[in-house]
């Protein structure tokens, strides 16, 4: 019974393991993406918000919005994919109306 446990904790099973759980997890990519638009998003508006400000109540307030825009983009992914795809066809209609403008 030792060596089944012995042989189960090495890192190059439990690598192939990870891999073989992580590889058949179906939605795996979209929750990969989601985590990282939200991750994005936040600092993005964090960086917006402080910009090159020392002030630390700009700095509490950035981390505290960061935060909040990051939890709301990784939980609402498929409202926020409709909202970003109906702002892209607004933006795309303008251009495609107005092309001599450029």
């Amino acid at each position: 019974m030792e060596t089944d446990t012995n042989g189960s904790l090495k890192p190059g099973i439990l690598l192939k393991s990870t891999l073989g759980n992580i590889s058949s997890s179906p939605n795996l990519i979209d929750t990969i993406l989601c985590a990282g638009l939200g991750i994005a998003s936040g600092f993005l508006s964090r960086k917006l918000i402080i910009g090159r400000s020392g002030n630390i109540f700009r700095k509490l307030i950035g981390s505290v919005i960061q935060a909040g825009v990051t939890k709301v983009i990784a939980e609402n992914p498929v409202a926020v994919k409709s909202y970003g795809q109906i702002i892209l066809k607004l933006f795309l209609h303008k251009r495609r109306k107005n092309p001599e403008k450029l």
